[in-house]
């Protein structure tokens, strides 16, 4: 009588241990339900705020007006190697005539730096005015012998033609293409970034479905196995 009071004891308790254990185990579940639901709406809520705070950035493609861009920076950079030639082209002619001047003359603002870049170093009517000055005053010294040269006549032609020609009109003209080019540059590095920023954010989206996704996979997975022991 004792003996069958013991083993009826100890089975209600083996139900009971049972019940306890699936009962931990589903409480386990809808912890795990609870908290997955959660980061399911975390990333719902991120990935929609980056359609709704960016849509028109990220569904810009830029691709179309880079290339024109840098389509218009080739012509320009045409445009300027051409009218440095025409600059630059006359005045070369005077270069060894140059250094010989500036050896005289001893001037920390050498005629020849000039005459090499004057696209850099005329940089006002104030800057082609001392041009003019230093090639007339070399012109009156090689036309009195003081600067030796082979062909005077042929280095006074050419300094009188430097003279005449539009050289400043040229470099007002290089100046004003040099200013449009920095504009066109600017905008493209503005539309390169604009463009690295939109393919990010459409990074970021792509990876938030993905996460998403996956997160609604193990859901519904859990929830199957929630499902599958409560029958019981």
């Amino acid at each position: 009588m004792f003996e069958k009071g013991i083993g009826r004891l100890k089975s209600e308790m083996d139900s009971i241990r049972d019940n306890v254990s699936e009962y931990e185990k589903i409480k386990k579940m809808v912890f795990e339900i609870n908290e997955l639901s959660e980061e399911i709406d975390s990333v719902k809520s991120a990935r929609m705020a980056l359609n709704e705070g960016n849509t028109k950035e990220e569904k810009w493609d830029a691709s179309g007006e880079i290339a024109e861009k840098g389509l218009l920076i080739e012509k320009i950079d045409g445009e300027l190697s051409k009218l440095s030639k025409t600059i630059r082209s006359p005045l070369m002619q005077l270069e060894r005539t140059a250094k010989k001047y500036d050896h005289i003359m001893g001037s920390k603002d050498r005629l020849v730096d000039i005459i090499l870049n004057p696209e850099s170093l005329i940089r006002s009517r104030e800057d082609y005015d001392v041009l003019v000055d230093k090639l007339n005053d070399m012109k009156d010294r090689v036309n009195r012998g003081e600067i030796e040269v082979k062909k005077n006549g042929h280095v006074v032609n050419t300094i009188m033609d430097v003279m005449a020609s539009e050289l400043y009109q040229n470099l007002e003209s290089y100046k004003k293409i040099l200013y449009d080019r920095s504009i066109v540059a600017d905008e493209l590095r503005v539309l390169k970034a604009v463009d690295e920023s939109a393919k990010a954010r459409r990074g970021e989206i792509e990876m938030g479905v993905r996460s998403a996704d996956e997160l609604k996979g193990r859901l519904e997975s859990l929830e199957k196995r929630y499902n599958e022991v409560i029958k019981f």
